[in-house]
């Protein structure tokens, strides 16, 4: 069986919205809390949520049983930093990882179609298209 990591980046400034997205409300929800169900459901074995400004009032809202949240100092340099501060603090035998935004919702089938194409292929990155 795979191991399989999801990280949502949700460090952004979110500026051009205002307010911050990770908080939105979203089906009942939180853009966040929306987010981590999601891959809960998808089949991610392991789920890191990497947070930066204004960290403090988005991890109140995580329901953090099996999520691993990870602050990233560096957030100002963009979501690459985020990446990387999530894929650092990842179990040393993730086969591979399904990165997504706060701000991109996708619902836990498209992510389980997406984890299982990527599976069967012999890609180093899948996207969906």
């Amino acid at each position: 069986m795979s191991h399989i990591t999801g990280i949502i980046t949700a460090a952004g400034f979110s500026k051009r919205m205002g307010t911050l997205k990770a908080l939105l409300p979203w089906k009942g929800t939180t853009m966040i809390s929306h987010q981590i169900n999601c891959l809960r459901h998808s089949g991610c074995t392991d789920i890191i949520v990497v947070l930066g400004f204004k960290s403090k009032q988005i991890n109140d809202e995580i329901d953090c049983e099996n999520v691993i949240v990870v602050e990233n100092n560096d957030y100002s340099y963009g979501r690459a930093s985020s990446i990387k501060s999530g894929v650092r603090k990842s179990h040393f035998d993730t086969d591979c990882f399904v990165i997504l935004g706060v701000d991109q919702p996708r619902n836990s089938e498209i992510i389980s179609s997406l984890i299982n194409s990527h599976l069967q292929s012999e890609s180093l990155i899948t996207s969906p298209r």
